[in-house]
């Protein structure tokens, strides 16, 4: 037997205990013969790694940090796999505690580092928390430049860009800009609607005089003023007796609602004033890239962010498609105009891209910032998602199409897989449908695996972004706290000095 001094407290130990877990410190001193030994440590959990010697189990207190107590069995060499099942969950509760606070503060000092402009109080916090925390963040080996010049006005103009906290004017530029993209986010959406372009051709309809006949040649009833409404045979036709020609149907539904539609470059012409403030957003928005990037320090990072290569691909689409609506454009050749048609329709629909600048805000609003964290966070449980979604389309849709091979309804398994989305993700557009008893089973229980597939992620990606944001909220009341406590120092400070130079004054 030893005897070992932890903190205030003395504990006598039989060798053959401190043996029992190998390579541990107590096991050294064990072996050697010292009568007694001292250490600086916390007595109290001291006695749950006593008590692992005895058991060969560690059980984690409850009213200690789990982290602080993982060191401390580090320092007596305790191994991790003596913990106890029943404190697992207490051991890695913290450790995604960690991971998202480590995720939080890293983002943090993305930002701290195209600020420099900082108070002293700020500078002071941030060391502060560098210093506390610094060991859980990781380190990344950004390429970044070796020396920037943050006095330069270059860098001024960047921290006025992308900076919205660094300054009164920086705010007002970025709520200018976010109505920007709101204002040209309406005229993309004007744009669909009549009084943007000029009535397309709507299709000649059939002379009331007409006559009809079916595929046996036998006359029919005029079907202009019926809507599609296909007759019988006049000597087969029957009172309060209706049948529906599809091929009719199909040329009245078409022609419903084109008035305004843009089909064709040749069709539509664009209103004026939404074309000139369509074009004043595009220059804004491409002048904006162009100053971006030239005074940003980082330019390598700048072109491959998501955020900004996007900005990127829009300027380019939006160019070419006032370019397509331009006046000399559509004075040219109209067979030439018809072969582009696809083109200006891609370009755009890409236009719908500008709704991505409104990401912008992420910098303002705290929140946006973490729902975009959660997506990056939860990237495993979103291909998870989609992988498991598209076995159980191509599964289901498989399954339908034979249950209904007898039926017309399922005419390919292309349509199947398509039913099989729909149904899955509980929309149901009742295009197709099943018709058989074998189709009943198949479509229900294609429709209650999608809601289990679509549920179990969901859930995950909820509870992360819960989590993101309680630890986010602590995370920003703390720092609000200890930057409260620092200037009621700094203010104290200033009364002392005030005082002692009154003092000296009146002496």
């Amino acid at each position: 037997m030893f005897t070992i001094k932890v903190g205030n407290k003395t504990y006598n130990i039989t060798r053959s205990s401190a043996k029992s877990i190998e390579g541990s410190l107590l096991s050294k001193i064990a072996t050697h013969e010292i009568s007694e030994t001292v250490f600086d440590r916390d007595s109290q959990m001291f006695r749950f790694i006593l008590n692992a010697h005895r058991t060969g189990t560690v059980h984690v207190p409850r009213d200690v940090c789990p982290h602080a107590f993982r060191e401390e069995m580090m320092f007596w060499r305790v191994p991790l796999k003596s913990i106890a099942p029943c404190c697992w969950k207490t051991v890695h509760e913290v450790d995604e505690q960690i991971e998202t606070l480590k995720l939080l503060i890293g983002e943090e000092k993305k930002l701290r580092k195209n600020n420099k402009k900082r108070s002293k109080v700020q500078s002071s916090i941030d060391n502060h928390f560098d210093g506390r925390v610094g060991r859980l963040i990781t380190q990344t080996n950004n390429a970044e430049p070796s020396q920037v010049e943050f006095n330069s006005w270059k860098y001024r103009i960047w921290i006025f860009l992308e900076e919205p906290g660094s300054s009164i004017a920086a705010k007002v530029w970025c709520i200018f800009y976010i109505l920007l993209v709101i204002l040209s986010v309406i005229i993309f959406v004007l744009w669909t609607q009549s009084i943007s372009t000029l009535p397309v051709s709507i299709p000649k309809e059939k002379p009331a005089n007409e006559t009809h006949v079916d595929h046996h040649g036998a006359p029919m009833k005029n079907v202009s003023d019926t809507k599609g409404m296909q007759a019988k045979p006049l000597d087969t036709v029957t009172p309060n007796e209706t049948h529906v020609d599809k091929n009719a149907m199909k040329n009245v539904s078409s022609t419903k609602g084109m008035k305004g539609k843009p089909t064709s470059l040749i069709a539509g012409k664009p209103s004026i004033i939404l074309f000139s403030i369509d074009i004043f957003c595009m220059i804004f928005f491409t002048i904006e890239s162009i100053l971006n990037f030239y005074v940003c320090p980082y330019k390598k990072k700048y072109l491959f962010d998501v955020y900004n290569a996007t900005k990127v691909v829009l300027c380019i689409t939006m160019v070419i498609t006032a370019l397509f609506e331009s006046k000399a454009f559509r004075d040219s050749d109209e067979d030439e105009k018809k072969r582009l048609d696809k083109v200006y329709f891609a370009c755009r629909s890409l236009n719908v891209l500008r709704l991505i600048l409104l990401f912008k805000l992420r910098k303002v609003y705290n929140g946006l910032h973490i729902l975009l964290l959660t997506m990056e966070r939860c990237m495993r449980q979103l291909l998870l998602l989609v992988f498991s979604f598209g076995i159980a389309v191509i599964m289901f849709g498989c399954l339908i199409f034979s249950a209904e091979i007898e039926s017309d309804m399922f005419p390919s398994t292309q349509i199947s897989m398509w039913w099989a989305l729909i149904t899955m993700t509980t929309i149901g557009y009742g295009d197709y449908f099943p018709t058989t008893t074998y189709g009943y089973i198949i479509g229900s229980l294609c429709a209650i695996s999608g809601v289990i597939v679509i549920a179990l992620p969901v859930a995950s990606i909820a509870g992360t972004f819960d989590e993101l944001y309680a630890r986010n909220s602590d995370l920003q009341k703390h720092k609000k706290q200890v930057e409260d406590e620092m200037n009621n120092q700094i203010k104290e400070l200033k009364e002392v000095k005030e005082l002692a130079l009154k003092e000296a004054n009146i002496d």
